[in-house]
């Protein structure tokens, strides 16, 4: 009677435990396609803002700007009608002729959850891009790198990850292709992560390390020009000097920022400044001129400020001697850990430019 009755149990566990199983299995299932579809959409979310903001540089060409995102959004993995995946490019969007809507949508089979009856689901990701320009050359570049020929034209290197926010894109013009160190160069484990990476189709890219280029690097048909032609470069004098410049125009001098969090204000920095490991500083919204002597900020120093401009040059008014003289032009150094949280002004003739190097001077930009 006794073995009877556990044999009855054992039946009844074994019966449960089968009505269960599918359940236990959709469960599961449920977690591990979810992040299949995550991943997916992650892909299809770069492909998308890759193609609104190429698209975008294209206008006022409709039909150009309609086929270079899907050209886009194809080079980043998403090509229309492929694998399940639906590109829609819309311009004029909302009426707005400086405005692209890519939308992208991808059918993803299931593999876990057939057991519920469900084969397949959908993602889908959006990106809109807007010309800054009114005329599309230049639109949606946050980042220009406009010299022709140098190799690692931008080179990324360390392990800080460089983010630019809002959909905003890369540009390197140059046409170095060497093998080791191309036109766009990065090496160790920082990321960079743009709305889209482009570059002079002549050229290359370069890389060694655990970071990543996100989106995947894409070639143009032709070097940008500069966006910024006509537009008239800070008047020193105008400007007048930094109550917080170490130097002045005769005697230029690197001002050093490091122990107690510094408020640094607008003006003209005579031998520029170095945010050394534990410095802090805060920009006063404004323009800041570099006269010499670069900007750099090393360690683990940090910086932070709204509504800035800041402009790089050598310092017109003493002798520039060799490549450490401060009167010269250096370079602007932002490869530190402590982190760079600056935006630029929102009006005024240098509107949303955050930094601008005096095309004289050759020194690089180090992130």
């Amino acid at each position: 009677m006794h073995k009877r009755r556990l044999k009855s149990e054992r039946g009844q566990m074994l019966a449960l435990v089968a009505l269960l199983l599918p359940i236990l299995l959709g469960v599961v299932g449920l977690f591990f396609d979810y992040g299949i579809a995550a991943a997916t959409r992650r892909g299809i979310q770069n492909a998308a803002a890759a193609a609104a903001v190429a698209a975008v540089y294209e206008l006022p060409g409709t039909a150009t700007a309609l086929s270079v995102a899907h050209e886009y959004a194809a080079a980043n993995g998403a090509t229309n009608g492929v694998d399940g995946v639906i590109v829609t490019v819309v311009t004029p969007y909302n009426g707005d002729s400086e405005k692209v809507e890519v939308t992208i949508t991808k059918t993803v089979p299931t593999i876990f959850m057939h057991v519920l009856g469900i084969t397949d689901g959908e993602v889908s990701a959006r990106a809109v891009a807007q010309s800054t320009t009114g005329s599309g050359g230049g639109a949606g570049y946050a980042f220009l790198s406009l010299n022709p020929t140098a190799c690692r034209a931008f080179d990324k290197s360390g392990s800080s990850n460089l983010i630019i926010n809002n959909g905003g894109a890369i540009m390197v013009n140059s046409s170095c292709d060497n093998t080791s160190n191309g036109a766009i160069n990065r090496t160790g484990s920082g990321d960079v992560n743009a709305g889209a990476i482009n570059y002079y189709v002549d050229g290359n890219v370069t890389e060694s390390g655990s970071g990543q280029l996100i989106p995947n690097p894409s070639p143009v048909g032709s070097p940008l020009p500069d966006p910024l032609t006509g537009l008239p470069a800070p008047d020193l004098v105008a400007i007048g000097i930094s109550p917080d410049s170490a130097g002045t125009p005769a005697d230029p001098r690197v001002l050093n920022v490091g122990g107690s969090p510094t408020i640094l204000r607008p003006g003209v920095y005579y031998g520029g400044m170095k945010i050394a490991s534990g410095g802090a500083a805060f920009f006063e919204p404004g323009t800041y001129v570099m006269a010499g002597g670069g900007l750099a900020i090393t360690g683990s120093g940090a910086v932070t400020g709204d509504g800035v401009f800041i402009y790089n040059t050598n310092d017109p008014f003493a002798p520039q001697g060799g490549p450490g003289n401060p009167a010269r032009c250096q370079e602007v150094n932002l490869r530190g850990s402590g982190g760079v949280i600056l935006s630029p002004p929102t009006s005024g003739p240098y509107q949303d430019i955050l930094f601008w190097q005096d095309v004289t001077c050759t020194r690089s930009f180090g992130l």
